[in-house]
């Protein structure tokens, strides 16, 4: 996609983003800025790392009933619903490292500090990407991004949950930049770094392993053995015994709630919703769940791979790394809204590299669809009295319309623009920019 050098299309563009960058201020810039740091009075996901950190240096174990890590460091605070607060850490041994510099802070001043530093890694691979991507300065498209930087949810509620996407995004951003500069080794060690925080991230594997980039495997090995064992001589071997033996079998729960978007939870509140969900008289296939998770996966597997072998023998990694990203979100048993910040570099190689108005078109219609809630695909077309039902819980009731009609947008949106991935053409030529 071509970008004009006359000033007769660039300065109306930046000019309308200018427009929307002030409405977005205005609308969103409170609310953006108060998510960085909770209400004195609340809790978020980042509860969950600050207790263990703050265990750690107490001397307790790092996995313990957050009921009772909570009263050990923050006794004034009662959640206001404790059956429901989240009985365990959900997350590897190897997050807590990356919040011990801010245990010694109080809870608000400990997510206020964590998400300042990790979102200026944030920034920064905004930038890293506009570097490999565009290499010049356009008004318009700062306009464009501090836009959507406001607007979007993904990030909002990564601030307001103190999330590690941010760092993800960041370790995922630099490995790309490492492959695509010929240093697969340091690409393999960031991407490794990034499994041992969250699981997830581990299927970018899969791209090393079909393009052949064994230097890239051998450095993911190192950076997620290398994270681990850290996490190992600092916690313990009975912390990651009850990671895997207690935590995951957990949060089984949550697989099919309504905020999950990956394939599973979308089979999941299809063919074998959680009891909260749906009452015990709705049709219920967990073999046939199973099987339709499974067949979809191995798709996605397949599509993924080849992309990754057909970039590397035109050697143009972008195409595998956009797919592999995307296929990332599609295979996790579970993939919240605020793991989207990660498509940053997919969405980057897409704006630069797939042409004509119908991609264009469709690419907007499913950023505006990824950066909106589901309440609001609810509220258009079941109304709002059912859109208030989906609040902050992750379980409430809903029928398979609901499931297939407003609450799987986002799912839907996704394999979307995994296909779009598959369409990317050969690598550009060096007039080639974003537009």
């Amino acid at each position: 996609m071509s970008e004009p050098d006359s000033s007769e299309w660039t300065r109306p563009r930046t000019l309308m983003w200018a427009i929307l960058l002030g409405l977005s201020l205005v609308g969103f810039g409170g609310s953006f800025l108060k998510a960085f740091r909770p209400p004195d009075d609340y809790t978020t996901d980042f509860i969950q790392e600050w207790l263990s950190a703050r265990n750690y240096f107490a001397g307790e174990p790092i996995y313990e009933d957050q009921l009772v890590a909570l009263a050990r460091h923050w006794p004034e605070f009662r959640p206001s619903d404790p059956e429901t607060f989240l009985r365990w850490n959900a997350h590897p041994p190897a997050a807590v490292l990356v919040a011990l510099p801010f245990a010694k802070l109080g809870y608000q001043d400990a997510q206020l500090a964590w998400n300042i530093v990790t979102f200026a890694l944030f920034v920064f691979s905004i930038a890293l990407v506009w570097r490999e991507l565009v290499g010049v300065f356009y008004p318009w498209l700062l306009a464009c991004v501090l836009s959507l930087i406001l607007v979007a949810l993904p990030i909002h509620t990564s601030l307001q949950h103190g999330q590690l996407n941010f760092l993800l995004t960041f370790l995922v951003t630099l490995g790309w930049v490492a492959d695509r500069r010929g240093h697969p080794l340091s690409a393999g060690i960031l991407v490794g770094l990034a499994a041992g925080l969250k699981l997830f991230p581990g299927f970018l594997l899969l791209y090393f392993l079909a393009s052949r980039r064994w230097h890239a495997v051998l450095g993911f090995a190192i950076g997620a053995l290398t994270i681990n064992t850290v996490a190992l001589i600092s916690f313990g071997v009975n912390a990651f015994e009850t990671y895997f033996r207690e935590v995951i079998p957990s949060l089984q729960a949550y697989q099919s709630g309504w905020r999950n978007l990956s394939i599973n939870g979308w089979s999941l509140r299809l063919l074998d919703p959680h009891l909260i969900q749906a009452d015990a008289t709705a049709y219920r296939n967990p073999a046939l769940a199973k099987v339709l998770t499974a067949v979809l996966t191995v798709l996605v597997i397949i599509l993924v791979a080849w992309q990754a072998w057909s970039g590397r023998k035109n050697d143009d990694p972008d195409r595998g790394w956009a797919s592999a990203i995307v296929g990332m979100m599609l295979v996790s048993p579970i993939t919240w809204q605020h793991y989207l910040v990660l498509l940053l570099v997919p969405l980057g190689i897409l704006a630069q590299r797939l042409n004509g108005r119908l991609f264009r078109v469709l690419g907007w219609m499913v950023l505006v669809v990824l950066i909106l809630g589901a309440q609001v695909f609810v509220a258009l077309s079941m109304g709002l009295s059912t859109a208030q039902l989906f609040g902050p819980a992750h379980h409430v009731p809903m029928s398979q319309r609901v499931n297939l009609i407003a609450i799987s947008m986002h799912s839907y949106a996704l394999l979307l623009l995994l296909f779009m991935t598959l369409l990317i053409p050969n690598r550009l030529t060096p007039a080639a920019r974003i537009s």
